[in-house]
């Protein structure tokens, strides 16, 4: 079990409380969102390294996690409540994957030798076409109970990658998240061409980092020289902050959409 710290509480119900996309919404009943964020938390930190072993990689704190679940229960409160539980479970888990990707691709992969790279291309894109048993037996994150799987995991240096996790571990590692995305009950309760669509996603996500990994090397290489180490805190932070609030605008999107949909039904 864990603990619900009520100081963190109320200083999250303050700071929500000011943002516009929730003005209308009574203090209560943020509250009640975020302590209902506090039991996510504690979820998602239970399978926080079930796919990338962020812990081995030397990174400070995933404060995400914190983030993440309150900006889809209170987009929920303010929205009537219209996603269920599993779907907040399912989207939070998703949400969180997608800032682990950042970091695993910035702190792991950004650091492999470039002849490693298109033989990581072509892994990624083997198993987003792989249709074959190991596929069909891989592990989701999904629970609609809620129970976190607890995987151990060896541990790495953290200096630097090794030879064998260059040229094995990385893309076992990004195959997984892939495998993953594959599986999602959703997914597979959907029509083949729709599912065939689906899964170019997964390949073009990764691709599209990879190349976002090469483009801010070139920027670093040429910004680092003029740029002093406080500048570049703040600039991390900031990038940090905006997508911790991204978050929110994505869980309005969902909700409204939902709401529209239910609307429809009647």
């Amino acid at each position: 079990m864990f603990e619900i710290d009520g100081d963190m509480i109320e200083k999250m119900t303050n700071v929500f409380g000011q943002l516009p996309i929730l003005q209308y919404l009574s203090k209560p009943t943020i509250t009640l969102a975020n302590y209902e964020a506090a039991i996510y938390t504690g979820h998602l930190n239970q399978v926080r390294v079930d796919i990338f072993p962020r812990d081995d990689m030397g990174m400070s704190a995933d404060n995400y996690l914190d983030y993440i679940p309150i900006a889809w229960t209170t987009i929920n409160a303010a929205n009537n409540f219209q996603l269920s539980g599993e779907e907040m479970w399912e989207t939070m888990v998703i949400s969180m994957l997608n800032y682990q990707v950042d970091e695993y691709m910035e702190c792991v992969v950004a650091r492999l030798d470039i002849s490693r790279l298109q033989d990581l291309e072509m892994s990624i894109g083997t198993e987003v076409r792989n249709t074959g048993p190991q596929a069909e037996s891989s592990l989701s994150l999904y629970s609609t109970k809620l129970q976190p799987t607890n995987l151990t995991l060896p541990r790495s240096d953290q200096s630097s990658p090794s030879k064998d996790l260059e040229s094995t571990n990385v893309a076992e590692v990004l195959c997984k998240y892939i495998r993953h995305v594959k599986q999602h009950k959703a997914l597979l309760r959907s029509q083949l061409s729709t599912r065939e669509r689906a899964l170019h996603e997964p390949e073009k996500f990764l691709l599209a980092h990879l190349a976002h990994n090469a483009d801010n090397a070139v920027c670093w290489e040429i910004l680092s020289p003029n740029l002093d180490e406080a500048i570049r805190v703040k600039m991390q932070a900031f990038i940090g902050v905006t997508d911790q609030f991204g978050q929110i605008y994505v869980a309005r999107d969902v909700a409204s959409r939902r709401q529209k949909e239910k609307g429809a039904s009647y």
